[in-house]
């Protein structure tokens, strides 16, 4: 496997992302990680997906949107979005990439952003959908949010704008809202979650999935065990298993 520092400039700041590839010749479909709120940095990335992704022939990009860890700016909803459609339009002219083949991955915060971005871009072939926020007005009520902002705050994981972030929150993620938008989805979906997620209950990643176009190729996995981050290796083992098979399916065959 390849790893290349791949940065890409999005206005006045820059994306920062790692590029994993196979070791072969030839251009590869590629599946793009949509990370969660802040989630993993993409060095993390070499030995938690990239290493599967890339030994079934596809190549695997993990970024931070800006405003998160190396990546300059302020983070915002909006921009976020903004982010993934640079990054896909980027990818797209690189001479190892297969533009015709491209994948979705979305984590937590990322599934929502994954189906925000799948329902507008026709260039997505298929999403993968791992432990996926399906209702954004959930998450400023979860208990432990503020406290959560403020930790990324201190650490200089997430530079937030100045201001109320459950109420910009809020506003930015109206319009977008997975539980709102996902029966226009026109591509193959897949959706992982665990029945012991700590964070989103179980009913609503059913619920989300049944929102999906029932002519649509989908289909959704609760593994039993597995919590909101698949924590144990066993499930997480099983993650990776149905992800790979799933996406080797849609961009391999």
């Amino acid at each position: 496997m390849l790893q290349l520092n791949y940065d890409i400039k999005f206005r006045k700041d820059f994306i920062h992302g790692i590029l994993y590839l196979p070791e072969e010749e030839g251009q590869f479909p590629l599946v793009i990680r949509l990370n969660g709120f802040p989630g993993n940095s993409p060095e993390k990335e070499e030995q938690r997906l990239a290493d599967i992704i890339t030994q079934n022939n596809m190549a695997f990009y993990a970024f931070d949107y800006v405003g998160v860890r190396k990546s300059t700016g302020t983070f915002n909803y909006y921009t976020s979005l903004e982010n993934i459609n640079t990054v896909i339009t980027d990818l797209s002219h690189h001479p190892r990439i297969n533009p015709a083949k491209i994948a979705l991955l979305g984590e937590s915060f990322g599934g929502a952003m994954a189906i925000s971005q799948g329902v507008r871009d026709q260039r997505i072939k298929c999403i993968v959908l791992r432990s996926p926020v399906y209702d954004t007005e959930v998450i400023p009520q979860i208990p432990s949010f503020n406290t959560l902002v403020k930790i990324w705050s201190r650490n200089n994981q997430i530079r937030f704008p100045k201001g109320d972030i459950s109420e910009l929150y809020y506003k930015q993620t109206n319009l977008y809202n997975p539980k709102k938008i996902a029966n226009l989805v026109n591509c193959p979906v897949k959706l992982i979650a665990g029945d012991k997620d700590e964070l989103l209950e179980v009913k609503g990643f059913r619920e989300l999935y049944k929102c999906l176009p029932r002519k649509s190729r989908k289909g959704i996995d609760i593994i039993k065990g597995a919590d909101h981050n698949f924590t144990k290796q066993k499930q997480f083992i099983e993650l990776k298993s149905e992800l790979s098979s799933f996406l080797t399916c849609c961009l391999l065959s």
